[in-house]
């Protein structure tokens, strides 16, 4: 079975330009500098109840956030909950129904953003930093390395140790120079820390579209090798307490 994940995650590299390990401080500036760019992501239903929650993060100064497809999936509308503040995203504009990522358009501008990486370049032991909203808890941030590089067609995934846990899904994972090589995504419900981030790269590729959310699907839950992902999971429908959103003092449940 899959499950669909909503969380943030930031990721961080291992070492400095000089050779020199990264330290607690270089992962607090990362934080310091890139936290402000996540923001929530609310799905409501046909009578504008929530249905689920996840992450996502800015990638320009226009609102445009990067989130999990899974995350947005048959929602009837979607609200961006950023800086205590509440939009109505208006649409998705870049999209693939092979991947599980999405582009929204949110209604905000001028908008601090985290610049994109090279996840190519990724190395299997690289450290890096997650920031997400795992069960609702907006702004947290963990840390951990990569841990392989897998192929699970038609995608290719970034495994890490950072923890993911539901409504951390479309939260960015950076290295230590504060640049995004992936977008948490999944977990083996089997194992300990074995997490799973879309490549970024697959972001930069992402066709132009005008859709509707309604019309979003996740890509298929099929693996080509089931005895080895059948139980990887992508949280979805996370119920979570939105206290302080426009919705007003709503509750969740898994």
């Amino acid at each position: 079975m899959i499950i669909w994940l909503s969380l943030t995650v930031v990721v961080i590299t291992a070492t400095q330009t000089d050779g020199q390990p990264f330290t607690n401080n270089s992962i607090v500036q990362v934080v310091k500098q890139h936290l402000g760019s996540v923001a929530t992501v609310v799905t409501l239903d046909r009578n504008s109840q929530p249905q689920g929650l996840g992450s996502g993060f800015f990638i320009d100064s226009n609102g445009s956030l990067v989130t999990n497809a899974h995350v947005i999936a048959g929602a009837n509308s979607v609200v961006i909950r950023w800086r205590s503040e509440t939009k109505q995203a208006a649409r998705v504009i870049r999209f693939d129904p092979r991947f599980d990522l999405a582009v929204l358009e949110t209604g905000y501008s001028k908008t601090p953003f985290i610049p994109l990486g090279d996840s190519d370049s990724v190395l299997v032991g690289e450290e890096i930093i997650a920031l997400g909203n795992p069960q609702g808890l907006e702004g947290t941030v963990s840390t951990g390395i990569i841990s392989g590089i897998r192929e699970i067609a038609p995608e290719r995934f970034l495994q890490v140790t950072a923890p993911i846990s539901p409504g951390s899904s479309g939260g960015p994972i950076l290295n230590t120079g504060g640049r995004v090589i992936g977008i948490a995504t999944a977990s083996l419900s089997t194992g300990q820390n074995l997490n799973f981030a879309v490549p970024v790269n697959i972001v930069k590729s992402l066709s132009q579209v005008d859709l509707r959310f309604a019309t979003i699907k996740a890509p298929s839950s099929k693996t080509t090798d089931t005895s080895t992902w059948k139980d990887l999971v992508r949280p979805t429908n996370i119920k979570e307490d939105l206290a302080g959103c426009a919705l007003g003092r709503v509750t969740f449940s898994i």
